[in-house]
């Protein structure tokens, strides 16, 4: 998914380069995109090791705060899942509240996990499926927007994979993360650019 930036400076970035990554079974590659509402820059894949989780919203503060973290705008959503166009592919976009602070910086991580058909719990893809802590400009807008996307390409008689995208938000004063808050994809979000097709939402994907 090749992502625009929205309000009124809007560009697009370039995907980066391919990386196979195994799952299980499946033989993935990964393929990165990222743009930010009015800034956006691409970033470095991270690896991570497949871990249990449970449920991933959460949310934390070191003082005030507590409005934005309650926001409407505060949200994940999948807004791409295997379109015509982009198959194998997954795109997740987060969304997060600004508070006006011009001394604050906003930060959002793009995670995939997969469903494990055994056990029913939500695990880490243990590589190129972690955009790492992504900054997505200043604190003084309303609103902040950004989203990455992963492209899987399963092996030979490799099963279908259901997928969902977890988004960490961090608002900094310099190199102190002052709050933050985790969100798992969910559907009835509109982004405000980067769906396939327009204004798509959900809150899984599956790759077949």
């Amino acid at each position: 998914m090749k992502r625009s930036v929205s309000a009124t400076r809007r560009r697009r970035l370039a995907p980066a380069a391919r990386t196979s990554a195994p799952l299980g079974l499946a033989a993935l590659i990964a393929v990165v995109a990222l743009a930010a509402t009015a800034t956006g820059a691409a970033g470095t894949t991270h690896t991570t090791t497949p871990t249990p989780t449970t449920s991933t919203s959460s949310t934390t503060t070191a003082g005030g705060g507590h409005s934005l973290l309650a926001s409407r705008v505060l949200w994940a959503t999948v807004d791409v899942c295997d379109p015509h166009d982009q198959t194998d592919t997954i795109g997740i976009r987060g969304s997060m509240p600004g508070d006006g602070s011009t001394g604050e910086t906003m930060f959002m991580r793009f995670r995939v996990q997969y469903r494990d058909a055994t056990t029913g719990q939500w695990l880490d893809i243990s590589a190129h499926a972690d955009s790492g802590y992504v900054n997505v400009g200043s604190a003084r807008y309303r609103v902040r927007e950004a989203g990455r996307s992963f492209v899987f390409l399963p092996g030979p008689h490799t099963p279908a994979y259901r997928l969902r995208g977890v988004v960490i938000f961090q608002w900094r004063h310099g190199t102190t993360v002052v709050r933050s808050a985790t969100r798992d994809t969910q559907a009835g979000h509109v982004s405000a650019a980067g769906a396939d097709p327009k204004n798509y939402s959900a809150s899984t994907c599956v790759i077949p």
